[in-house]
């Protein structure tokens, strides 16, 4: 591809396969957004992904159309690269959905959940990839979004017939849990923090406010861990 970059960071295409690739790209940092924040696709920052099964549902419904659209490209029509490339994609592609079809660790594994809630903070909170003030924006969005994304996530954990909710895995998910708690809290000081230098005070009382909404959100799964 070409070392022209657009906006949302992704590269300039050249070719049809390269639209195909980048298109690709969007819809699957769309899907996945706190995987999207790692890679560094920042127009998801204050996203989580969608854990009913209707986000799964949709989410396989767009992966098998890239898969279909990349496996489309005659060979003749690619270059060298691109046709390794387009092995590499889709071999990502089929891990994702035997991920979603197969593995569906939603089910069984709250461990799962407290992993993706507490890389999708850290890595807004901790990583000096922009200003405070779009960074602390979207924390306090990815915050208010924690009640529906624990509940989404207590729904799904219903266990799979071969597959029972993981005692291990439930034990440990408790355990950890409370550093969602600190992740939340760290997200408030850094906030004040921040209003005291001067950077985007107006952020103080909506991380506040959705911190204390993300506390209860975070007993109510707690509750229901105990009880799966």
């Amino acid at each position: 591809m070409t070392d022209a970059f657009r906006p949302d960071g992704l590269p300039v295409p050249r070719t049809d396969f390269e639209i195909a690739v980048v298109e690709f790209l969007v819809d699957l940092f769309e899907a996945y957004p706190t995987w999207g924040t790692h890679i560094g696709y920042h127009r998801v920052d204050g996203r989580w992904p969608d854990l009913t099964e209707a986000g799964r549902t949709a989410r396989l419904a767009v992966m098998a159309g890239h898969r279909e659209r990349l496996a489309g490209f005659a060979d003749e029509v690619l270059m060298a690269d691109e046709s390794v490339d387009r092995a590499i994609l889709l071999g990502e592609i089929d891990k994702v959905v035997f991920d979603e079809e197969v593995l569906r660790s939603e089910a069984w594994d709250p461990l799962q959940t407290v992993y993706l809630v507490g890389g999708g903070l850290f890595g807004v909170l901790a990583r000096e990839f922009a200003p405070w003030s779009e960074r602390g924006a979207a924390l306090v969005a990815r915050i208010e979004g924690l009640p529906e994304l624990f509940s989404a996530a207590l729904d799904a954990l219903t266990g799979l017939p071969d597959r029972p909710v993981g005692l291990l895995q439930l034990e440990t998910a408790l355990g950890q849990l409370p550093g969602v708690t600190d992740l939340v809290d760290s997200s408030v000081a850094e906030s004040k923090r921040r209003a005291e230098a001067g950077e985007a005070p107006e952020l103080v009382a909506p991380i506040e406010a959705a911190a204390s909404a993300a506390h209860t959100a975070v007993e109510t799964f707690r509750s229901g861990l105990d009880t799966s």
